[in-house]
């Protein structure tokens, strides 16, 4: 089911995100295609953002996402040793309700999920984040990340990435609520905020109920 955050308006324009829908495959392979993904209602505005989490056994990075045939922009990709992945691209889509989601890495990995959300009426159509950061609990249950700022019009999103199972995933910090529990290899936790009326910083926080490594990652637009 999709989130729709109605967002401020910014001129005569109302700034929106819309959470869409999320994908899990849990194939060992090198490229990933979500096939027919939600991209939402068409817009010459629109603009649709992936959250990407990753589980791998070796050391593998991301080569590139595209959307509907688009090349989507990469933000900052987080690692953790050679086993969890996590990154954020964008791409400026206006026409099509459903595409492709293309993700191919450098070599084949264990598990991929995908989180996909539309925005429209950005005040700079493709601009890229405007703060990120990552935080890693080697054993444990709960991620605490350094704070994170977003601005006045702007949003977050984020991703908890898992390397066991767990259960009884929540967030708190920023005004994210979760999105989706997408299963791939295990339960990636993705999560947004609404578009903000004022700027304000918060520590995105994770906790669940079983020991596990984990990777939690936010990046803010504005």
């Amino acid at each position: 089911m999709s989130r729709f955050s109605p967002g401020l308006v910014s001129g005569l324009k109302q700034i929106e995100k819309q959470f869409l829908a999320s994908y899990g495959n849990p194939a060992t392979q090198s490229t990933y295609t979500f096939a027919s993904s939600n991209l939402g209602a068409a817009s010459a505005s629109r603009e649709v953002f992936v959250v990407l989490a990753w589980t791998s056994s070796v050391t593998r990075n991301l080569t590139s996402i595209s959307i509907n045939g688009v090349t989507a922009t990469l933000g900052t990709i987080f690692r953790h040793s050679t086993y969890l992945g996590a990154a954020v691209a964008w791409a400026t889509v206006p026409s099509g309700t459903t595409g492709d989601i293309v993700v191919t890495m450098n070599g084949n990995v264990t598990s991929a999920a995908i989180s996909v959300y539309r925005v429209v009426n950005r005040p700079v159509i493709g601009a890229t984040h405007s703060a990120a950061d990552n935080k890693v609990m080697a054993f444990g249950t709960s991620v605490v990340m350094s704070s994170i700022a977003v601005s006045a019009k702007g949003f977050t999103l984020g991703v908890l990435v898992p390397y066991s199972a767990i259960t009884g995933t929540s967030v708190s910090g920023l005004s994210l609520v979760t999105d989706a529990d997408t299963v791939a290899d295990y339960a990636n936790n993705f999560v947004s905020n609404p578009i903000q009326a004022a700027g304000s910083s918060g520590t995105p926080t994770w906790t669940w109920t079983s020991n596990a490594l984990a990777m939690g990652a936010a990046w803010s637009f504005s």
